[in-house]
Order: C-alpha cells, then sequence, then structure tokens
C-alpha cells in the first residue's frame, strides 16, 4: 500500500534564534522530518485508507444510514406507503368510478315535483297548506282559552281593559303615582292626630314660658323702675355737684383773670416781672413751640397734684410741652433754664422711655429758627420711678461764658420738655429766667472758694 498523503506536512520552523545558533534551528528542522516520515511509516504498516486523515463531520451518522436504507426510492410500488386518516390510496375500480361521473352530476336527483319536472315554482296549494295571506277566526285558534279569544275579539282598548279587569289606572303613566320609597315615608309620617296632641303641647309649653317672660319683665320693670329713681336721685345730687362746682370755677376763673389783669399790668409797667412756670397757672404752659403765645395750643396732659412736686402736668404718652411765654435774649446777661419732673410709671420699653430737657431758639416773630440752630438739648434724661424727682439745670448766654452759647439769630427762647415711650411723667417746673447781676463790694478775694455761691447767681 502506498504511504498516505497527509493534509499537513511538516513545516520548518523559521524566524531568527534568541538564544540557539543557526545549526540548532536546522537540528529542530530535521526532528520534524524525521518525525513526519516515522508517522507515514506507520501508516502503511497499519494499512490505513484516505479517510484516516478526515475529521467525523466528513461522514453521515448510523441512524442517517438506516433512514436512508428504509426510504422509499423510485420505481417503488404505492403499496409500501402506509394510509392516513387524510391520506387514502385508491384501488383501480375506485378510480374507474370516478372517471364514469360526469361534472354537476348531484346524489339521488329528483325526476319531477308535484307531477311537474324542469324548474319547478311550488305554490302552497301544491302542498296543501293555506295562502300565505289568510285569516282565521278566534275559534280556529286550537290552543286559545275564553279569556285570550275575548281579549283577542274586543272591539276596542276599554272592552280589551275591561276583559282583562284592569281599573282606571290601567290608563295612568308610573309618574302619576307615589314611588314605593315615598309610600315608605308615607308610613313614618307624623299623622294629623298625633300632630294635634304634638301642637297641643308645645302651645301649653310655649304658654308657660311666655308667663314666665311675663313675670320676670314685671320684676325686671320694677327693677328699672327703681334704678330710674336712683338714676334721678344721683342726676339731682350731681346737678347740685356740678352746679358747687361751676360755681367755684367761676371765682377761680375770676380770680385768674384778675391775676392776668394785675401780670399785664405789671408788664405794662415794665417791672421786670418774670413768666409764670407752674402748673397752677391755666396757661403756664402750651404743646407748642414756636408762635405767639396766644395762638399756641393748650397743653397737654391733666394738672395733678404730686406728693413731691405738688402741682404738675400730668402726660400719659409721647408728648412735647413748653413755657408758654418766651424769654428775651439780651447780650452780657446769663439766663438759667430748670426743669423739675418725676417718672410716676415707669416705661414698657427701656429704650424706648427719654425725657429730652431743652430750648427752642426763636426769631424776632417768634417763629422757630432751622437747621442745627433749631433747638438745644440741654439733657436726655431716662428717669425711672426709683429716681424720684429729678431736677436739671443749664445755662446760656449771647456773649458770656455758660454752659451752652445763644446761637446767631436767636432773639427769643422757649424752655421745653418732651417725653417718649408709653411712661407716665409728671413735670412741675419748666423755666427759662434771667441770673440777676452778682454785685461784688470787696474787689480783693482772699478765699473764692468761699463766694462760689455769690459768684454763681447770689447777691453779696
Amino acid at each position: 500500500m502506498p504511504a498516505p498523503v497527509f493534509a499537513r506536512p511538516p513545516t520548518d520552523v523559521g524566524g531568527t534564534p534568541t538564544f540557539s545558533s543557526e545549526d540548532d534551528v536546522a537540528a529542530i528542522n530535521a526532528l520534524a522530518q524525521e518525525l513526519h516520515d516515522d508517522i507515514q511509516t506507520r501508516a502503511v504498516a497499519a494499512d490505513l485508507g484516505t479517510a484516516a486523515d478526515q475529521d467525523v463531520g466528513a461522514f453521515a451518522t448510523a441512524a442517517q444510514g438506516a433512514l436512508a436504507d428504509s426510504a422509499v426510492q423510485p420505481g417503488d410500488p404505492v403499496s409500501d406507503l402506509a394510509e392516513t386518516a387524510s391520506a387514502k390510496i385508491l384501488t383501480a375500480a375506485e378510480r374507474a368510478k370516478l372517471d364514469g361521473i360526469q361534472a354537476g352530476a348531484q346524489v339521488n336527483a329528483v325526476t319531477s315535483v308535484a307531477g311537474r319536472a324542469g324548474d319547478v315554482v311550488l305554490t302552497p296549494a301544491d302542498a296543501g297548506a293555506a295562502p300565505a295571506s289568510h285569516t282565521h277566526p278566534a275559534t280556529e285558534i286550537r290552543d286559545s282559552t275564553a279569556a285570550g279569544r275575548a281579549l283577542l275579539t274586543a272591539p276596542d282598548a276599554p272592552a280589551q281593559r275591561a276583559a282583562l279587569e284592569l281599573g282606571t289606572a290601567a290608563t295612568q303613566p308610573a309618574s302619576a303615582f307615589a314611588t314605593a320609597a315615598q309610600g315608605g315615608r308615607a308610613d313614618s309620617a307624623v299623622q294629623p292626630a298625633t300632630l294635634a296632641a304634638e301642637t297641643a303641647a308645645r302651645v301649653a309649653a310655649v304658654d308657660a314660658v311666655a308667663a314666665d317672660i311675663a313675670a320676670e319683665t314685671a320684676a325686671r320693670g320694677a327693677a328699672v323702675a327703681a334704678l330710674a329713681a336712683a338714676i334721678d336721685a344721683e342726676a339731682t345730687t350731681r346737678a347740685a355737684a356740678d352746679a358747687a362746682d361751676a360755681t367755684a370755677r367761676i371765682a377761680g376763673d375770676a380770680a385768674a383773670a384778675a391775676a392776668l389783669l394785675v401780670e399785664a399790668t405789671a408788664r405794662a409797667r415794665g417791672d421786670g416781672m418774670q413768666p409764670r412756670e407752674r402748673p397752677e397757672y391755666a396757661d403756664a404752659f402750651a404743646s407748642q413751640l414756636e408762635g405767639v403765645p396766644a395762638d399756641l395750643a393748650a397743653a397737654p396732659g391733666t394738672v395733678v397734684v404730686d406728693a413731691a412736686l405738688g402741682s404738675a402736668v400730668r402726660l400719659d404718652a409721647a408728648a412735647t410741652i413748653g413755657a408758654r411765654l418766651p424769654v428775651a435774649l439780651e447780650p452780657g446777661r446769663t439766663y438759667r433754664a430748670r426743669w423739675a419732673l418725676r417718672r410716676a410709671t415707669d416705661a414698657t420699653d427701656p429704650l424706648n422711655d427719654a425725657v429730652v430737657c431743652g430750648i427752642r431758639w426763636l426769631a424776632a416773630d417768634k417763629s422757630g429758627l432751622g437747621g442745627a440752630n433749631a433747638e438745644l438739648r440741654a439733657e436726655i434724661l431716662s428717669p425711672t420711678v426709683a429716681d424720684g424727682v429729678i431736677r436739671a439745670e443749664a445755662t446760656v448766654s449771647v456773649d458770656l461764658e455758660t454752659d451752652f452759647a445763644v446761637p446767631s439769630g436767636a432773639i427769643y427762647a422757649r424752655p421745653f420738655a418732651r417725653t417718649y415711650g408709653d411712661g407716665v411723667t409728671h413735670i412741675s417746673v419748666i423755666e427759662l429766667a434771667e441770673v440777676p447781676p452778682v454785685t461784688v463790694n470787696n474787689t480783693t478775694i482772699d478765699a473764692p472758694a468761699g463766694y462760689g455761691g455769690v459768684l454763681d447767681g447770689g447777691i453779696a
């Protein structure tokens, strides 16, 4: 047997040797050729065929070979095939019978109908039946009843209702009657007899309440009459007291008018009488700081008697109050401003409880100066009830050395106090007056400290 030819003969190893020499590569290639030759020698010795070097996938399986052995081959008889429910094998006789059937043939065709052949059209009479359109009397309806026949033979709708023994409600729509739900409510509705009894009970209760109201009204009428009598008596008493108070006020006003007349006369004479600064005088203070005295609005607050201050103006909230009469400012003179006040009730907000003691500078027509020269804030106090009476002073002059200088353009000055917050403040003194000149007979003062009171405004 010739040596088989393998599909993959040995291949020389190519490339560049890395660690060996070219002699080593030649030795490896010679070894591969030797192995190849040995395999071919062994194949010849084993008597192998040419399929020896093929894969299994190149051949059919044993199962596929069995199916090929049992397959129908061309020319095999039809009887070798097996019949199924839907596939049958015709015999020669069956094929001959089919060949003798004409196109359009029917099974057992009718040769004539009712003695007629061809396209026969039957009528009811041919079959012994009644015509398609016919009538029967009610008596011929075999399964009808007397009541049914009476309903069929009734001449009109009223006769039919009579035959069915229907009442007059049969001709009414369903909406003409109450529903079952309405009937249920009617069953539970209050009936006239029950309603009459309940009404009588309620009328009796109302009568009882009316009687109670009448009694209460009578009692209250008596109480009102008694109260009216008491009010009349109180009114009479108060009227008498008001009359007495009015008489006293008239007398007081007369006295005040007389005092004003005296003061006006004294001022007209120029006797140097000072402005009135005490609250006892009704016109001592005003709520405005600019303008002539007669045009200023009345002072805010009310006049009260303070145990520590005497008569004082009570201010219950933030307000401004100043002396009604302004003071004329002259060069070469010193003027002292004074304030006396007491906090009667502390403010709720300690950051909004100040009292400013100041002086409003006025022009020749007693209008206020503007800008930075508008007013002097001599003291800014934060009084409390615990502080008691607070007295503040400050001196001013046009050209002399004092606490504060009179600004240019100021001809008059009006002292004032301004309160902030909701604290209650009593103010008894708001005054600006000239300090009398000091007369010193001894021109040599050995101990100046001993004359402090004199130099501060006293008389030597």
